[in-house]
């Protein structure tokens, strides 16, 4: 049985992308909590439409079934950083990052990510979407790509970098200046310098959490209006990288334990890498 003070916060942007939302809503309502108390937050950062209770839309029907839900309709789009913001006022102290176009295919899903998240270190960063780097130099970064669409890692699996839009931790992380107001400093980036800050701030971990067949990406809403369709978006997530290695940041394949380096060769032989250059 679970203490009546444990809870998760799930926080969800949306930015246009309606039927993505409500099917993600949908998901989390058919969800086995296992008696896990929700608080359900969602940011439309458009101000061409308005979320709310209604019974004339399939998302304001969706809205009236959930028993703890705030929903903020901004008239300025504040992009991903607008999440950590409101992580600060989450009444639990774990969060769950949950992008509007991820759908939920397991009704344990949320349950047993929260339960692993629950045992691991303090301040770890638990994702689905994540990478490891395998070689890293002056002028370029090979990198490997693990995430919910693979069945080859079935086991936690450290990463160094977390997608922040799956992705789950301790609230306490983000408290952190730096973490907080990452606009000004990664502004071109947008917040994919999370991990890494909140491994310099607060020696945080991230760990990869086997989720093949579990989710995947909305068919349609994927890359609509996407942030990574900007003009050298990625280029700026890798000068950012760079710039957080060069600060200090220790990538896992330096610190990891012998064991752990075995299930990072099996990454390594097994999924395609990328070299790019930052």
């Amino acid at each position: 049985m679970l203490d009546k003070q444990q809870g998760l916060t799930i926080i969800s942007l949306s930015y246009q992308r309606t039927t993505g939302l409500a099917t993600l809503m949908d998901g989390l309502l058919k969800q086995n909590l296992n008696g896990l108390e929700i608080e359900y937050i969602i940011c439309n950062n458009s101000d061409q439409t308005v979320l709310r209770p209604s019974f004339f839309t399939k998302i304001g029907r969706l809205v009236k079934k959930f028993k703890d839900i705030k929903i903020l309709n901004s008239s300025h789009n504040y992009r991903c950083q607008i999440r950590y913001q409101l992580a600060t006022l989450a009444k639990y102290e774990t969060v769950l990052f949950l992008d509007d176009d991820v759908v939920l295919l397991d009704k344990n899903f949320i349950f047993d990510m929260w339960q692993t998240h629950q045992h691991l270190p303090n301040n770890s960063i638990l994702s689905c979407w994540c990478t490891l780097w395998s070689v890293w130099q002056e002028d370029s970064l090979t990198k490997i790509d693990i995430n919910f669409k693979q069945q080859i890692i079935n086991e936690l699996l450290l990463c160094d970098t977390a997608g922040p839009g799956i992705s789950m931790f301790t609230k306490t992380i983000i408290m952190h200046p730096r973490i907080l107001d990452m606009t000004p400093e990664f502004k071109k980036s947008d917040d994919m310098g999370f991990s890494l800050l909140a491994n310099l701030t607060n020696a945080s971990q991230v760990y990869y959490f086997p989720s093949w067949q579990r989710l995947k990406f909305h068919d349609t809403e994927k890359n609509k209006h996407a942030i990574s369709k900007e003009k050298s978006y990625f280029g700026n997530v890798h000068a950012v990288w760079k710039a957080l290695w060069k600060e200090g940041y220790k990538p896992v394949l330096e610190r990891s334990s012998p064991e752990n380096k075995k299930t990072h060769l099996l990454a390594q032989e097994k999924l395609p890498t990328k070299k790019v250059d930052w």
